[in-house]
């Protein structure tokens, strides 16, 4: 039997449920219906495109917030109307308690505050407009931040692809100035061994002396080619000088009529042919000395190693000292008083013998090639 008189008094409270009920369910068919496209967001071309999509939904994400606002304002509205109603309804049970006894012509009727009612009413407005705002601009944001990222999504797409393709382009020129860098580095050597070769000495003077230093009173004999070239002077003058700078011991130059040879060549006399099938055999010069080989030899290596760094090609032979000069002569196949004679007939000399300049002979290093 209370009833409706229940639905009269609180009608208002039913209409701002309901309200608020039409305007989420407005927003949801909205939604639904046109699949948050019932407006068009434009597709982003370019950085201004984008620059124009975040300012709007910048713009919509602040009205989001500014609706928040007016259903809290709304809410905060509502509260002092229902205060009021609570604190009415305690104090009806107690005039109901005090009033039993008296006619209902002398009762207090409650005061009524007619503000409340023009607060709440707006209040109800408020929150019904905010919750309406809401559920629009929830709806603008979603699709525009999604083309945000599918936009933002093909540029870092692209910057990748472009910076792998940039980094394929840097490793393809660096190979290519490795292999320029190669190329120069060989024209270099080649314009150093066409050039004097004493000035590959003098450049050089510094580290061939050290290298010589550790085998002080070795002998030394340079053999030059018999020809009118100035190269060869200079190139045994300053070997000769560099020599005596190590405190080598220098013997008289000596001239030959050699073969055309591009390579200089180091005779020495070794006791040690073990291991040898031969009586001659070529040294390496790069391997490293040991302290059981005799000191001429590791002098040999030494010299051999010190004018192939400065750029002169040059190599070192072993000649038995069970062998003869004359077998020597032939092996080498040089003429009567060549290089290869000397070591077996004095053996504590190193034998130098510095050939033709390679730029006169072709650069044909076989052409003097001992017989083995």
């Amino acid at each position: 039997m209370n009833t409706i008189p229940a639905i009269t008094r609180h009608r208002k409270k039913i209409w701002i449920a309901l309200a608020c009920l039409s305007a989420l369910a407005l927003s949801w068919l909205m939604i639904s219906r046109f699949g948050l496209g019932w407006f068009k967001v434009p597709p982003i071309i370019d950085l201004a495109g984008r620059k124009a999509m975040s300012d709007s939904r910048d713009r919509d994400f602040w009205r989001l917030l500014i609706s928040t606002a007016m259903v809290s304002v709304g809410v905060l509205m509502e509260g002092p109307e229902l205060v009021i109603e609570i604190i009415e309804l305690a104090r009806r049970k107690s005039r109901e308690r005090k009033n039993l006894l008296v006619p209902s012509l002398y009762r207090k009727e409650p005061r009524k505050h007619e503000w409340l009612k023009i607060l709440g009413t707006i209040g109800w407005l408020l929150i019904l407009v905010g919750v309406g705002g809401e559920g629009i601009y929830e709806g603008l944001i979603g699709p525009k931040d999604s083309a945000i990222k599918v936009f933002d999504d093909a540029l870092v797409t692209a910057a990748l692809n472009k910076a792998e393709a940039v980094s394929r382009k840097a490793d393809a020129l660096d190979a290519r100035l490795t292999i320029i860098g190669n190329a120069l580095n060989d024209m270099g050597e080649d314009v150093r061994a066409l050039g004097p070769r004493w000035k590959l000495l003098e450049q050089e003077q510094g580290k061939i002396v050290d290298a010589l230093k550790p085998f002080p009173n070795t002998e030394l004999t340079i053999f030059v080619c018999s020809s009118e070239e100035d190269d060869d002077d200079k190139l045994s003058m300053w070997m000769r000088r560099l020599a005596g700078e190590a405190r080598w011991l220098n013997h008289p130059p000596k001239t030959w009529d050699c073969p055309p040879h591009s390579q200089s060549t180091i005779y020495f006399a070794s006791s040690q042919s073990e291991g040898h099938t031969q009586s001659f055999w070529e040294v390496p010069c790069s391997n490293s000395d040991s302290p059981k080989e005799p000191d001429i030899e590791r002098a040999s290596k030494a010299l051999c190693r010190a004018l192939n760094e400065a750029g002169i090609d040059t190599e070192a032979w072993a000649e038995s000292t069970n062998d003869t000069p004359q077998h020597a002569e032939v092996f080498f196949e040089q003429l009567n008083g060549g290089p290869s004679e000397l070591p077996l007939m004095r053996p504590a000399i190193v034998v130098l013998s510095v050939t033709k300049h390679p730029a006169t002979t072709g650069r044909h290093k076989s052409a003097a090639k001992p017989r083995k």
